[in-house]
């Protein structure tokens, strides 16, 4: 079930006025309402969808904070990197430390779309991630992207980096995310929020907070039930890979009645996306430079 798209070219669009079609003057050109199904109804609809069939028809993108990569023989480059079709893109930004901005210009032409930055817990200068962003969504402003805080200390001020975004507005997602969200506002630009603090609050349209797991020991179910307030939870726990494996084939089977679930290590984030969204991942490469991970799925 999809809201209809009032395409250049078809019928619908050559007999709006005599069918009384409001629908967006952008694309995707959604429908907004008819003379007999008003914007309510769309919404009602959509509920009632997804309530007989059980799914989500506007479900959220999937939880992918993936950092760590072993072996990488350049750390002053930790970008994590995804081969498509032969060619090598950036996927993650990531940013530890204020990086040379000719650097960051020159990264604004090698990025996948949708991308990520990942803002590190070192970095907490506001008027360089906003030159950041000026400069990525000026160099790409057709392109959605996610802005991953890792381990601040607060909320991030998302009023002010929106302000330094340059995106195309409306975008695709500005209007297909009208019916998960109910109006306008960003909806290009996810922002996502890991912590250990259970005391910052970090709610709203396109935000999610994750619990950052350090503990020494991998979660239980039951330990994922008490994180219910959160979003989903950071794997990144100093555990030995073929535990931490075991663990996925165990508990891959239940991913979909917990929160969502990422592994900071990127072989094993791609492993856990393997086993619980092979169907949307299988062909997506993650390598850091020319090197591949071979790692074994059993």
């Amino acid at each position: 079930m999809f809201p209809l798209s009032v395409l250049p070219g078809t019928d619908f669009r050559a007999k709006i006025r005599e069918l009384g079609l409001c629908y967006d003057q952008s694309p995707p050109y959604l429908i907004h309402r008819t003379p007999s199904y008003s914007e309510e109804d769309i919404y009602v609809s959509f509920a009632e969808a997804e309530n007989l069939f059980d799914i989500s028809l506007f479900p959220e993108p999937y939880l992918d904070i993936a950092f760590r990569q072993k072996g990488v023989l350049e750390p002053e480059n930790p970008d994590v990197r995804v081969r498509i079709n032969g060619h090598s893109y950036i996927k993650t930004l990531v940013l530890n430390a204020r990086r040379p901005l000719d650097g960051i210009m020159e990264a604004a032409g090698r990025l996948t779309s949708p991308y990520q930055i990942l803002i590190g817990p070192g970095l907490d200068d506001s008027g360089y991630i906003c030159k950041i962003l000026e400069i990525l969504t000026g160099e790409n402003p057709h392109t959605p992207f996610e802005v991953i805080f890792l381990g601040q200390d607060l909320s991030p001020n998302i009023v002010r980096f929106l302000r330094a975004v340059n995106l195309f507005r409306p975008g695709y997602l500005d209007a297909c995310n009208t019916y998960q969200y109910r109006g306008g506002g960003n909806r290009s630009v996810l922002f996502t929020f890991v912590t250990q603090r259970m005391d910052i609050s970090f709610e709203g349209e396109m935000r999610r907070r994750v619990f950052w797991w350090e503990n020494p020991f991998l979660p239980e179910v039951s330990d994922m039930e008490a994180l219910s307030e959160f979003d989903g939870v950071l794997i990144d726990a100093p555990i030995a890979d073929r535990e931490t494996m075991e663990w996925q084939n165990r508990m891959a089977g239940r991913a979909d009645e917990l929160i969502w679930i990422s592994f900071s290590d990127v072989a094993l984030q791609k492993r856990w996306l393997e086993l619980t969204a092979g169907d949307v991942f299988s062909r997506i490469f993650f390598h850091h430079g020319g090197h591949r991970d071979h790692r074994e799925n059993s």
